[in-house]
């Protein structure tokens, strides 16, 4: 199979009217600072966790649903980089990052691509993705864990951070309760964070942690590691082993 990552244009693409974000490109990073806790902590986890699998050697990067190019920005200071590949399923998103970035030394490039349609390219020793998978359910839950399997060299490592569903109700209550808190500290109204929890199961789905383990192993990875838990997002490692026959080599449900 061909790989489905490709060049971004500068034009809207269907892909943008798909674009699940509640929020556009401009003023993006400050909206998503009031949402999230911890936001620029989940980019300071990620470098971490790559520079203590890659300590010596420089990284190919692929991130996916990249946004305006934080995780980039991040990775840049802290990462020595071979590459950095930004795939987002928004041209408006990528076209931000491109211009940020516009001067880096870095060899970059930048694809208009949805999470489960990377495809089987084999060339990253890191795949990024942050705030993307929740998005997706079911099948396309799968095949975004899937792509990145496959976007990966053997020995490769992914991380995703995403919104995550707690094991109990007891739980989730004070979770949720503590994001409220967040929000609320942060100036948005009550009607405001009603809206935003609303969308739970109706714009983004949650996985319980017991459930994205097992299907992060029947895609083909091995040493999963939750890094991070914060209110209602779980951030999780996973390595591509060196030699495999697993589930990530057959083709996806679309193929």
């Amino acid at each position: 199979a061909t790989a489905s990552l490709k060049p971004a244009a500068a034009r809207r693409t269907r892909a943008d009217r798909m674009n699940p974000t509640p929020f556009p490109a401009t003023g993006y990073d400050a909206e998503i600072r009031r949402t999230v806790p911890q936001y620029d902590e989940f980019f300071r986890i990620i470098c971490s966790a790559v520079r203590s699998h890659f300590p010596d050697n420089p990284v190919d990067w692929l991130d996916v649903g990249c946004g305006t190019g934080r995780m980039f920005e991040e990775a840049a200071e802290k990462i020595p980089l071979r590459s950095f590949a930004f795939a987002d399923s928004s041209s408006e998103m990528l076209e931000t990052a491109r211009r940020r970035f516009s001067e880096t030394s870095v060899p970059t490039q930048f694809f208009v691509c949805r999470a489960e349609k990377i495809g089987k390219t084999g060339k990253y020793d890191v795949v990024s993705s942050v705030l993307v998978n929740h998005y997706l359910n079911g099948c396309a839950r799968r095949n975004a864990y899937q792509s990145a399997w496959q976007a990966l060299r053997p020995g490769g490592t992914y991380i995703c951070f995403e919104n995550y569903d707690p094991e109990t109700e007891k739980e989730y209550l004070l979770r949720r309760d503590e994001w409220i808190g967040f929000q609320r500290a942060n100036g948005r109204t009550a009607e405001e964070c009603s809206a935003h929890l609303a969308r739970r199961f109706r714009a983004y789905f949650p996985y319980k942690l017991s459930a994205l383990v097992p299907l992060l192993r029947e895609v083909g990875f091995e040493k999963i590691t939750v890094l991070h838990t914060s209110c209602l997002q779980a951030g999780v490692l996973a390595q591509k082993p060196f030699l495999s026959t697993s589930s990530g080599n057959r083709p996806s449900a679309d193929n």
